[in-house]
């Protein structure tokens, strides 16, 4: 197949994934790979439409399954700021002087919108726990969707299985070493982990994200499988609002074309809604982020496809309550996170969480890698250059 002539036209309202995360390589190995993608796939882009227009499926039309929300952009510096949430109600708030951050006394979230999905009036309680929200910009930018409680809760489970991802998470923050990317995103916390693929510090290829010196083969592969199936969960329940968008295709084409790994689909598929199918198999994110006490700046990510998020209280008697807060400062916008939410969010608008509300919470994110997309571009690149020269 003969690579094809990249086409770079955007239409307002629109972001190129593509274009925006390979924007700052220019030399070596992710040029290549970048110049691979290109040729190879001359559409790939987040074609961020209208949300009348054409991005839900017929399917999700029909069942109606969606609340929309549109915002106009209210800051235009949004970038570097921490959102602070008074939890002083709570005895077991975490201050402010436990994170060694003053954020600017504007940056609280009583200038925001909140969009509480599970507080807002409705027709009935059954309506609501039906219902995902989508939230997107007056220029059709799509900035986040929240998964319905009740679909969330089919995927993440109950508060017995809750218990056992706590088990699973005490167990790995003494075996895997924090990982820079928390503070290179300007984010305070307590601990910082990562499973997942990504470029061999050592070699040209892909590898996964290690554990700690000493820690036996056996225990590394189950760790790593309570891993995927964490992230296989979160994706399952956030592929409700990804499969209606038209990002998801278009990213799953790379995906399919360059083999590249998902961390998923080490993890058996998912049965949903007591099926005869075979279940739900998600695997698009190539790493999972958790982090403890995690408290970020507003910032952007040069991502290759939406962000799946969620979180996790430090105990069960905190499992309903709010533990984040979700902000899209450039918007003014914020939702509450509680535990086993789901959201699925722009990687390229502005984004951030604020100060969690209990020391030990838990905020999980699955996200596409562009270093690692862009290394197995250019071993895909390597390998069918090999061939031509053989044949």
């Amino acid at each position: 197949m003969n690579p094809a002539a990249a086409t770079a036209s955007t239409q307002p309202g629109t972001t190129n994934f593509h274009e925006t995360a390979t924007s700052k390589s220019k030399n070596g190995r992710h040029a290549k790979g970048h110049s691979f993608l290109s040729s190879k796939f001359s559409k790939f882009k987040n074609a961020t439409r209208h949300p009348n227009s054409k991005r839900k499926s017929k399917q999700l039309k029909k069942r109606q399954q969606f609340t929309m929300n549109r915002f106009p952009v209210v800051d235009l510096a949004p970038d570097g700021k921490y959102i602070y949430k008074d939890w002083s109600e709570d005895e077991a708030s975490l201050l402010l002087k436990d994170f060694g951050v003053e954020p600017e006394c504007d940056n609280n979230l009583s200038n925001y919108h909140i969009i509480d999905t599970q507080k807002e009036d409705t027709q009935s309680s059954k309506e609501l726990g039906n219902k995902n929200c989508l939230a997107f910009g007056n220029d059709g930018t799509f900035i986040f969707g929240k998964v319905s409680p009740r679909q969330a809760t089919e995927s993440m489970g109950n508060h017995s299985k809750a218990t056992k991802v706590r088990h699973f998470l005490k167990k790995i923050l003494k075996l895997k070493p924090n990982i820079g990317r928390g503070d290179e995103r300007n984010g305070v916390r307590t601990s910082y982990k990562l499973f997942g693929f990504r470029k061999d510090p050592k070699s040209t290829n892909l590898g996964d994200y290690t554990f700690k010196a000493g820690v036996q083969s056996n225990v590394c592969e189950d760790m790593n499988l309570q891993a995927a199936k964490l992230c296989r969960d979160i994706e399952v329940a956030s592929s409700r609002i990804g499969n209606g968008l038209p990002e998801a295709n278009a990213y799953k084409n790379i995906q399919d074309h360059l083999n590249v790994p998902s961390l998923s689909s080490l993890a058996p598929p998912k049965k949903l809604d007591n099926t005869t199918d075979k279940g739900k198999k998600a695997g698009l994110a190539t790493a999972l982020a958790i982090g403890v006490d995690y408290w970020s700046k507003s910032q952007t990510d040069s991502d290759y496809y939406f962000t799946s998020l969620s979180a996790l209280s430090p105990g069960s008697e905190q499992h309903g309550d709010d533990l984040y807060y979700f902000c899209f400062p450039g918007y003014k916008v914020a939702v509450p996170i509680r535990s086993g939410d789901v959201i699925l969010f722009n990687p390229l608008v502005t984004h951030c969480c604020s100060n969690p509300r209990y020391r030990g919470s838990y905020i999980f994110s699955c996200y596409v890698s562009k270093k690692t997309v862009l290394t197995q571009a250019a071993n895909e690149l390597d390998a069918h250059q090999s061939h031509q020269s053989v044949n």
